[in-house]
């Protein structure tokens, strides 16, 4: 979205209808990347270019205007974020002070209302229960069908509450708002450079998008890592060459050598064989020399 901002400064000033297009076609830049700021942002331009009682040029400084908006709302979003969740950042602070820090920054966050609703509905323990949801859905039912179908047997209405989200600002702070309630911590990917979601209170450095070759951050360090480990250990390297000619060699590698140690043994059984004594190697309980010796076929 980096560049949005120079893009538009320069669509202002072309016809409507050119305009009009390229605003569109920016928007569509955003699909995939984030499904709720391109519902909303799509949702908006159309109520805007199909109002006729707006002038072309009204139009035009409106859809400006929205998308200046998303880009100021992007900026302290990333702020807030990098601020209350980031594991890194002011790792002596809890959650709730830098939350409290980033309400005292912007003010206006620390009296958000968001406005909310009932509704009739199946509900189970106090929340929306869909599986009966889904029932429903499948039968034909008038009003009063339905109603005998959500009651419960306990005193009082089945009723649930929802939250009613209008326009991309509060869906953004409400995203904002359930991760901080969940407790959720984020981290930037040693490699990608980009935030991921930790799932455990494990130790990670790297995400599981994929970097390159259908090979996620998290596989492509891990191979690095352990190509660094080789390259730094004469007896890895040569174990790893070693490796590499019987696994090209196929299934059998040694079925026509009878001198084997090996003879008649298919190349899953010799891995797994070189496998254990590479950790043996590993763990100091043999030296280079005996690994070498008995990978060797």
């Amino acid at each position: 979205m980096s560049g949005i901002g120079t893009e538009l400064d320069s669509i202002i000033r072309l016809s409507f209808e050119k305009a009009k297009d390229k605003l569109f076609d920016l928007a569509e830049t955003l699909d995939g990347k984030h499904r709720y700021l391109f519902f909303f942002l799509i949702g908006e331009l159309n109520n805007i270019f199909i109002n006729i009682a707006l002038p072309d040029g009204k139009k035009i400084r409106l859809v400006h205007e929205e998308f200046t908006n998303l880009l100021r709302y992007q900026e302290r979003f990333a702020f807030a974020v990098h601020l209350c969740l980031d594991v890194d950042n002011l790792p002596d602070y809890t959650i709730s002070e830098k939350f409290i820090g980033f309400t005292t920054a912007f003010p206006e966050y620390g009296q958000f209302i968001f406005r909310t609703s009932l509704a009739v509905s199946p509900t189970y323990k106090g929340k929306l229960d869909f599986d009966k949801v889904r029932c429903i859905n499948k039968k034909e039912a008038d009003t009063k069908e339905l109603l005998r179908l959500i009651h419960t047997d306990h005193e009082g209405v089945s009723l649930a509450s929802y939250t009613i989200i209008e326009n991309l600002h509060e869906m953004l702070f409400f995203e904002f708002t359930e991760m901080l309630k969940q407790g959720l911590q984020i981290k930037k990917c040693g490699l990608c450079g980009r935030y991921f979601i930790l799932q455990s209170k494990h130790e990670a450095e790297f995400c599981d998008r994929i970097y390159r070759d259908n090979r996620t951050c998290k596989q492509v360090r891990a191979k690095k890592v352990f190509n660094e480990r080789v390259a730094a250990d004469p007896v890895l390297y040569e174990y790893q060459r070693i490796y590499k000619r019987y696994f090209a060699r196929g299934s059998m590698p040694f079925k026509k050598h009878p001198g084997s140690k090996f003879y008649n043994i298919s190349f899953s059984e010799w891995s797994r064989i070189a496998y254990e004594m590479r950790q043996k190697y590993r763990n100091g309980e043999i030296d280079g020399d005996a690994l070498i010796d008995g990978v060797q076929g």
